[in-house]
């Protein structure tokens, strides 16, 4: 079954990435975003268990290493302009990362979620290990971080580029700074696309942001009473 899921998958991503390509890469053609539409309905049809799904598909995810690994070079290309700007850089995510768990923890009140529910929903803007760690850490349901995490990237990468250039943000590091810090991977993967400087801060973004948010999370979770 294994060639099977791996073919299936790759399929539909290019099939995908040819209609996103010939839309004009319009957001609602993103291929990550057909992908999931069409393959969640055929699991559920076919009866096929996640954990099933996702070790069939492992050869696939084993290039995630590798793809986050070379990273590094395009930080390594960019380095004097992180340099430059690293006050900024690590106030603004710190901010960004504070925030972030406040808004989703005060929302989720709003709508009065349960407590689990609120837990779980606290880390979403980083990448789902740490996301989900932090949730098992603090009493949450790391599977329920995942699902969210998934949603708030392909969110974050679908609308992110238009939004930010339609509230006047110019700047290609602050895009990929922020495309980064609220949606992880896949806006970094987002942020890959659009340029070199881009990616870079995206890339910076997307470790630091883990970092704070894990360090925050629980403190801000216990100062609200959650915990």
């Amino acid at each position: 079954m294994t060639l099977f899921w791996v073919s299936l998958t790759l399929g539909i991503y290019a099939i995908g990435e040819f209609f996103y390509t010939r839309s004009g890469r319009k957001p609602w053609a993103h291929p990550v975003l057909l992908a999931a539409c069409t393959l969640i309905p055929i699991l559920k049809f076919s009866g096929t268990p996640a954990p099933d799904f996702a070790e069939a598909t492992r050869p696939i995810s084993f290039f995630l290493g590798p793809a986050v690994v070379s990273l590094g070079f395009v930080l390594h290309r960019q380095w004097e302009e992180i340099r430059a700007r690293w006050m900024a850089v690590l106030g603004s995510l710190f901010v960004g990362s504070t925030l972030g768990v406040l808004s989703a923890v005060g929302l989720a009140i709003l709508f009065k979620a349960s407590q689990i529910m609120v837990i779980s929903i606290a880390p979403k803007s980083v990448t789902s290990p740490i996301a989900m760690g932090v949730a098992e850490k603090t009493g949450g349901n790391p599977a329920i971080t995942a699902f969210i995490i998934f949603w708030v990237g392909v969110y974050g990468a679908l609308i992110g580029p238009t939004f930010l250039k339609w509230i006047g943000i110019r700047s290609k590091f602050a895009t990929g700074l922020a495309l980064g810090a609220a949606a992880h991977g896949l806006g970094t993967a987002q942020s890959v696309q659009i340029g070199p400087q881009e990616a870079a801060a995206s890339s910076i973004a997307l470790c630091i942001q883990g970092i704070f948010t894990a360090l925050v999370t629980p403190i801000l979770l216990r100062w609200i009473g959650l915990i």
